[in-house]
Order: structure tokens, then sequence, then C-alpha cells
């Protein structure tokens, strides 16, 4: 089942197709999307800032 979504992921993915378009690569923003992605899979979408703590941890 798909993690409802917070609505950060299509500013991010709007943000990276953007820069994509101009030829710029965004890796830290490449990095960050892939963290939430993670985050939000692991169940974590309503606690921002302990989840990607947690996220990290997992590693």
């Amino acid at each position: 089942m798909r993690p409802r979504s917070t609505g950060w992921e299509e500013h991010k993915s709007y943000a990276l197709a953007l820069a994509e378009s101009a030829g710029v690569t965004l890796e830290q923003a490449t990095t960050t999307r892939r963290l939430m992605e993670r985050t939000m899979e692991a169940g974590y979408q309503d606690s921002y800032y302990t989840a990607v703590i947690r996220t990290i941890a997992g590693r």
C-alpha cells in the first residue's frame, strides 16, 4: 500500500524536473528525495523530523 501523500514529493519532483530541463544536476535534492521516499515507506510521514532521524539511523 502506498503511503498517503504529504505534498512534499510533488514539489521535489517539480524542482528536480526543472533543474534537469536546465541541464543542472541537483545531487543533494535527489538524495533528499530518496530519503523522504524511504521515510514515507517506513510509515513515518506524520512525524517528519523524528522520521528522518530514524530513517538515517536505520542505514
